[in-house]
């Protein structure tokens, strides 16, 4: 009866053309319900007895309560303002040779004792495409002015039968998720009537199936920038280092190819970029640090950083940046990781990933922290990574396939999901950069909701 129930209300939103996708409805996982949409009965994962907080050399872990099953390539936000986290899409294994993608939605009010994630349901005319083995993956995450995230490409029916036909293995889009406004007032909420007005150039040929690009928000023009990324990450001329800028259109966004001077770096997916700007010191840009080649057998990790000035043009300047970190060795190649730029510390924060065992206390799956002091990148003068927590850290299993989720008011991020090899995570942690010993314990008592 309460399948039928809702399955009205969402004919009825459809019809109505409502702008909001029927998330006013949060359901407790630990109820057991059967989600009508997908008809999977969702299981919570119990928690891994241990301690909650951990101390590495400078950072601090804190275990938050885990995911409600275990996934990796899925997108991730955070709204400092409410403090609430969301986790949706990604993919999971259900047999050793079957992924599914997944299309659901799921919250969590960090730093409250008695949080847990719950299920959010949605309408079939927003969000992700919603059958069995569609939703969204292997997308990048942007954080937007005015309380919104933004889902940027990916596969698996990202683009909710937009650009793909029915049946097909489902297009890319840019999918935008109000966590704070007027359609958010139940909680987050999907934009109905948004996505990209049209796909262009190599993005239309593939109907959108763009997958791990960079993504980030240029806070200056008011757009998103992203580029690189793959339609088959088996395939070198599949593999892609074309830029594409995103412009608000109503609810919609108007994509356009750009063309960046200067020699730009060869096709790669699984790198990670952030905007990173300061006036003060002439800084209006993206760094770009990592990512892989294509390939079937063993493709290489690239160890490269490279910057996209947009000092002097809107289309921006390439520049090889690798050579001007005098212990990029040390940091070693870099996928599929997160980052952020952290704008008071005038820093950029890498985490989690691949990576690689041959450097020191190095690890084929990061779960380590590390920064870069980026307040002399406008000049020549050497740059340099240092490690806030090693690659090899015991507190949690190295991952990669978690997606960037900063929060730019309590300036740490959130580790969701991700996997290793053949296994996924359900676990999530919240990691405060540069919280030395002598502070993790009672920093980790109000991140899981106590009192210090």
């Amino acid at each position: 009866m309460r399948s039928l129930t809702t399955l009205l209300l969402v004919l009825a939103a459809a019809v109505c053309g409502v702008k909001i996708g029927l998330a006013q409805e949060a359901l407790p996982i630990d109820q057991q319900v059967a989600d009508h949409l997908t008809d999977d009965v969702i299981t919570p994962l119990d928690s891994k007895p241990g301690p909650r907080s951990a101390a590495a050399p400078r950072a601090c872990y804190v275990r938050l309560p885990d995911l409600p099953q275990a996934v990796y390539g899925g997108f991730g936000a955070y709204d400092p303002s409410t403090r609430m986290l969301a986790y949706a899409g990604g993919a999971m294994r259900r047999f050793d040779a079957l992924t599914e993608t997944v299309n659901k939605l799921y919250t969590l009010t960090a730093d409250q004792s008695d949080s847990a994630w719950q299920l959010r349901r949605y309408s079939r005319n927003a969000g992700y495409q919603q059958r069995r083995d569609r939703g969204c993956r292997d997308m990048a995450g942007v954080m937007l002015p005015g309380g919104s995230w933004l889902s940027v490409m990916g596969k698996g029916g990202c683009d909710n039968g937009r650009f793909s036909k029915a049946g097909s293995s489902g297009g890319g889009d840019l999918v935008e998720l109000q966590m704070n406004g007027g359609l958010a007032r139940g909680g987050p909420a999907w934009v109905v009537g948004g996505g990209l007005t049209e796909l262009v150039g190599a993005l239309a040929a593939e109907k959108g199936r763009l997958t791990k690009p960079f993504a980030t928000y240029d806070n200056r023009r008011d757009r998103v920038v992203f580029g690189q990324g793959t339609f088959d990450d088996d395939s070198t001329a599949m593999t892609q280092s074309s830029v594409y800028t995103a412009r608000r259109v109503g609810h919609k966004f108007r994509v356009d190819e750009i063309f960046p001077r200067g020699a730009a770096p060869t096709g790669r997916h699984g790198s990670c970029g952030a905007y990173v700007s300061d006036a003060s010191l002439g800084l209006d840009g993206i760094l770009v640090v990592g990512g892989r080649q294509a390939g079937v057998v063993d493709p290489e990790m690239l160890s490269e950083v490279w910057y996209l000035d947009f000092a002097a043009s809107p289309v921006g300047e390439w520049k090889q940046l690798t050579h001007r970190f005098g212990n990029q060795a040390s940091f070693g190649p870099r996928y599929n990781g997160a980052c952020a730029y952290d704008p008071i510390g005038r820093r950029f924060v890498y985490w989690m990933g691949r990576a690689s065992k041959d450097i020191p206390g190095g690890a084929s799956h990061s779960a380590g922290v590390w920064q870069a002091d980026l307040s002399t990148l406008a000049g020549t003068a050497p740059l340099s990574w240092e490690q806030l927590a090693p690659d090899d850290f015991d507190f949690l299993p190295g991952r990669e396939g978690i997606p960037s989720v900063w929060d730019p008011i309590g300036r740490r991020f959130f580790v969701l999901g991700g996997r290793k090899g053949d296994t996924e995570f359900a676990d999530s942690y919240v990691v405060y950069p540069d919280v030395v010993d002598a502070q993790c314990d009672t920093i980790g008592v109000v991140a899981a909701g106590g009192d210090a």
